[in-house]
């Protein structure tokens, strides 16, 4: 039985695009459980519900997880389905639904985003590999299993999400992400046909600055105290105040706030810019920042520490 929290860098080149939205990071402390041979889902659902529901208080009403749906190589997750069902109706969720329509989580909810009273609601989401499967690599011997993720309402209503009915997966910026459990119960045979592996394992991951602004009812990772005082730095130099700018006008703020923050936490572990591996990557986190304050016409800038 593991467990750990750490300061994570994501540095692929999607990761980095992601950067300028409400929600997304490259440097985050992630927390995480693991069972190598131990525990399994009958522990580690209950154990996961307990820690985001019990003791760290989010709403159940705005609470939505997703379970693998099966496919030709591993069957439907039914062990998964009916944990978490258990999990729901001893919190009070009466009758949860389970679909593999992602379009029905608009049916949780009215004309103008609130969630409907008095019915039954969608609370778990069946996906496939491309949303509920993990596994490393293509080759004999590589490890996989079955995903189920926790989402979070964040109350970022898109007045359009219900008469477009646009999927669950595709509102991103509402339902955000709030940890993965993975359950690796498979391996790839000689034949790179999935097979059961005799010793299960368990490999939790969630975000902490995620669980912080959802928690703080944000809607915008950028607005909580762990990155304010980098924004209100900017907005001090810009003349322009955070909070009253659009969207697209925010992303520069929220890049660099990131991407500063990033580099510091690099520089700390006793990185130091340079043109390969580590030090590559923190050079172009500072790079993108100047290019994005240069953007904003914000020049030889002397900060007084």
């Amino acid at each position: 039985r593991l467990f750990n929290t750490q300061r994570s860098i994501r540095t692929g080149i999607k990761d980095i695009a992601e950067i300028g939205d409400s929600y997304h990071t490259t440097c985050f402390s992630m927390f995480g459980d693991w069972s190598l041979g131990d525990f399994f889902k009958a522990e580690q659902i209950p154990w996961i519900a307990e820690l985001y529901l019990d003791r760290f208080g989010f709403n159940i009403d705005k609470f939505y997880v997703s379970v693998f749906k099966g496919d030709d190589d591993a069957p439907r997750d039914d062990e998964a389905i009916e944990l978490w069902l258990q999990e729901f109706k001893k919190r009070g969720v009466e009758n949860p639904l389970i679909t593999d329509d992602p379009t029905k989580i608009n049916d949780n909810y009215d004309a103008n985003g609130n969630i409907l009273d008095g019915q039954d609601h969608y609370k778990i989401f069946l996906y496939g590999k491309d949303e509920c499967w993990w596994q490393r690599g293509e080759a004999a011997g590589e490890l996989g299993g079955p995903c189920s993720e926790m989402f979070f309402d964040i109350g970022k209503v898109d007045p359009m999400a219900k008469v477009l009915n646009i999927p669950f997966h595709d509102q991103g910026d509402r339902f955000v992400e709030l940890g993965n459990n993975v359950f690796m119960e498979y391996y790839l045979d000689d034949n790179l046909n999935w097979k059961k592996l005799a010793q299960k394992n368990v490999d939790f991951g969630g975000g902490y600055e995620r669980v912080v602004f959802a928690l703080q009812g944000k809607q915008d990772i950028f607005d909580t105290e762990l990155f304010l005082p980098i924004i209100d730095k900017i907005s001090e130099y810009t003349g322009r105040e955070y909070h009253d700018l659009t969207e697209e006008d925010k992303a520069p703020y929220r890049i660099i706030a990131d991407h500063v923050r990033a580099a510091t936490f690099i520089i700390s572990d006793g990185v130091l810019p340079s043109n390969k591996e580590q030090g590559y990557i923190l050079r172009s986190f500072i790079r993108r920042a100047i290019n994005q304050a240069e953007k904003m016409g914000l020049k030889n800038i002397t900060i007084e520490l």
